[in-house]
C-alpha cells in the first residue's frame, strides 16, 4: 500500500506540474463549459404571438396549455398584420398560426402540417417555442387517436368518456409518451436548455476523458520512477491502478461545470448521482487503461486506444440514440459510457450498479491476466 501511496501521489504532482497535465485540464474544463456558451436560456418568458384561425374547443384548449408553459407569455395582439410588424421587428421571437380545420384534421389522426410557425429573423429561441408548443399539440392528437382506438373497440361512450378527458386542462395525461433510448428524454411541459447543456458538457468531458486515461497512461515516460521501483517487490498492476486513479482524481473536479449546470436548471437531485456515475466512468477506464498498458507495440496500442475511444462514444448513446432493443443495445452496456447516457431511462441506482459493475470488471482484468515477470520494469 505504501507503494501504490507514494505512486499515486508522484503521478497527480507530476501531472499538476507538467503540460500534458495543466493542458489536459484547461481542454477538459474548456469542453465541459463549451455548452453553456451562448445557450438560450431566457430570464424572462419568450413572447409569441398566437393567431388562431380554427376557432375550435381543440385550438382553444391547445392555447390555454401553452399558457401554462412558464418559459413563454402570448402577445394580447390578434390582428395578423400587427403580430407579424412585431416579429419583424424583434419584439416577438415567434408566432404561432392554428390554421383551419386543426381540430379536423387531430380527430381523424393526421398531424402532418397542423401548425405554422413564423420566425423573427432576431430570434435565438425558436427551437424553445416550437418544441414547447408542437408537445402541447402532439398530446393532442395522441389522446383524439386514443379516443378513436376507444371508441372502435368499446364503442361511442367511451369515445366521448375519453374526449371528456382529452379537453379537460384539470386532467392527467391519459398517455405518457418516454423515450426508451438514448439521452433524449425532454420534459413534455417545457423545453430546459440549461439541463441539454449539462447533459452535453458532461458528455463531452466524458469522452475527452476516455481518451486522456487511455493515451495518458501509455505515453507515460517516467523511466527514472519506475527504475527506483525495481528493487522492490511490486506488481506492475498495482503500479498501473496508482497511475489511473492519480489521472481520475485529476479529472473529477472538471465535472463541476455539467453539475451546476442541472443546479441551474431546477435539477438538483441530478447532481449527486452524475458525479458519482462519472467518478464510477473514470475508475472504470483506470482498469481499461491498465490492460491495454500490457501491449508492447506503440502502433497497435495506438490504433486500439482510438478504437475503444469511438465506440465508446458512438455506442456508448451520448453522441447517437440507440434502439431500445436488439443485440447492439443491449451489447452496449459492457460500455461504461451507455450507463452515464443511460440514467434517464433506466433510473439511477440501476445506471450506479450498471456502471459500478463495469469499473469492477476492468479493473480486475489487469490482474487476471498478469504479465510472467510481475515487476515494473
Amino acid at each position: 500500500m505504501s507503494i501504490f501511496r507514494r505512486t499515486f501521489i508522484y503521478r497527480l504532482k507530476s501531472s499538476l506540474t507538467s503540460a500534458r497535465g495543466l493542458i489536459s485540464i484547461v481542454i477538459a474544463l474548456f469542453l465541459a463549459i463549451v455548452p453553456f456558451i451562448g445557450i438560450n436560456a431566457p430570464s424572462a418568458a419568450i413572447p409569441i404571438g398566437w393567431i388562431d384561425e380554427d376557432n375550435s374547443q381543440y385550438s382553444q384548449t391547445l392555447l390555454e396549455r401553452v399558457e401554462a408553459i412558464e418559459i413563454l407569455s402570448i402577445d394580447e395582439e390578434h390582428e395578423e398584420e400587427k403580430l407579424v410588424a412585431k416579429l419583424q421587428t424583434g419584439q416577438l421571437d415567434g408566432v404561432m398560426k392554428v390554421p383551419a380545420g386543426f381540430e379536423e384534421k387531430l380527430r381523424s389522426g393526421e398531424y402532418e402540417d397542423t401548425l405554422i410557425m413564423m420566425i423573427s429573423p432576431y430570434s435565438t429561441a425558436f427551437e424553445i417555442v416550437s418544441e414547447s408548443v408542437s408537445r402541447k399539440a402532439m398530446e393532442l392528437w395522441v389522446a383524439s387517436y386514443t379516443a378513436s382506438l376507444a371508441g372502435e373497440i368499446a364503442g361511442r361512450e367511451a369515445y366521448d368518456t375519453v374526449m371528456q378527458k382529452t379537453l379537460a386542462n384539470n386532467s392527467q395525461p391519459i398517455l405518457v409518451l418516454q423515450q426508451l433510448s438514448g439521452n433524449t428524454d425532454v420534459p413534455v411541459d417545457e423545453t430546459a436548455p440549461l439541463e441539454e447543456a449539462a447533459y452535453k458538457s458532461l458528455y463531452l468531458l466524458c469522452a475527452f476523458a476516455c481518451f486522456y486515461m487511455l493515451a495518458g497512461l501509455v505515453g507515460t515516460d517516467d523511466k527514472s520512477f519506475e527504475q527506483r521501483l525495481l528493487s522492490r517487490s511490486v506488481r506492475i498492476e498495482k503500479y498501473r491502478l496508482a497511475l489511473t486513479s492519480a489521472d481520475a482524481l485529476l479529472l473529477l473536479p472538471c465535472v463541476l461545470p455539467a453539475l451546476a449546470g442541472f443546479a441551474a436548471a431546477g435539477r438538483p437531485e441530478l447532481i449527486a448521482p452524475y458525479a458519482v456515475l462519472f467518478a464510477l466512468y473514470l475508475s472504470a477506464f483506470g482498469g481499461v487503461a491498465s490492460l491495454l498498458s500490457k501491449i508492447n507495440s506503440r502502433t497497435t496500442l495506438m490504433l486500439t486506444i482510438t478504437l475503444i475511444a469511438i465506440i465508446n462514444l458512438f455506442l456508448g448513446s451520448m453522441l447517437l440514440d440507440l434502439p431500445a432493443a436488439g443485440f447492439i443495445s443491449k451489447a452496449s452496456y459492457i460500455l461504461p459510457s451507455r450507463w452515464v447516457a443511460s440514467e434517464g431511462t433506466l433510473g439511477v441506482w440501476w445506471s450506479m450498479l450498471g456502471i459500478f459493475g463495469c469499473a469492477v470488471f476492468y479493473n480486475t482484468l489487469p490482474f487476471i491476466f498478469r504479465r510472467k515477470k510481475g515487476r515494473v520494469y
